[in-house]
């Protein structure tokens, strides 16, 4: 567990070295709080990993299933494999356009890439459905970001979603919750 902690107050504390800081936004600013909400879950899918912050969230949140997915290569795979499999963390690392993969069922998808009202939309058509209880969105600030919009558009068509957090300080955070009384 001291490989966790370690890794994840080096990002809650912005203590970690050669990291590209600006790119990591206000996550560090939310990590207590997801974990605090989504500790319970037992499968999480995360697109966007990048240099693997939010990776550190989700094993924080230790579910017993962890699937990450970028097209890039930036996470350091063997310290996180490494502390995957110390705190019991089924994880696999994906290195691939989060379009073109096929995911399985998870409680919660969290959904932090290309910050474009398309690509949220296509990522929603193609992975929305596989989510059992939630949807996290980062960086959905209208003022920076056209997240938010595709979003919305996906929204039209499926309703059987609810807000359970949303907020746009900084670079934003909305999480929507599956409203199981409408599907």
């Amino acid at each position: 567990m001291l490989q966790l902690d370690n890794l994840y107050n080096s990002w809650k504390n912005k203590t970690r070295s050669k990291v590209r800081w600006k790119m990591a936004g206000d996550m560090p600013s939310r990590m207590d709080w997801l974990v605090e909400h989504f500790s319970n879950l037992e499968s999480i899918t995360e697109f966007g990993h990048y240099q693997g912050c939010s990776t550190a969230v989700w094993l924080k949140c230790r579910p017993k299933r962890l699937v990450t997915v970028d097209y890039a290569n930036h996470l350091p795979q063997e310290e996180y494999q490494n502390i995957a499999k110390e705190v019991g963390v089924d994880l696999s690392i994906i290195i691939e356009d989060d379009l073109k993969v096929a995911i399985e069922p998870a409680d919660l998808i969290f959904i932090d890439t290309m910050h474009t009202e398309d690509h949220t939309y296509e990522e929603l058509i193609r992975h929305g459905d596989k989510a059992k209880k939630y949807i996290v969105f980062h960086d959905v600030n209208p003022n920076r970001f056209e997240t938010q919009k595709g979003i919305n558009k996906w929204l039209e068509t499926n309703n059987n979603w609810k807000i359970f957090y949303h907020d746009i300080n900084d670079c934003g955070l909305l999480v929507l919750e599956r409203d199981n009384e409408k599907r």
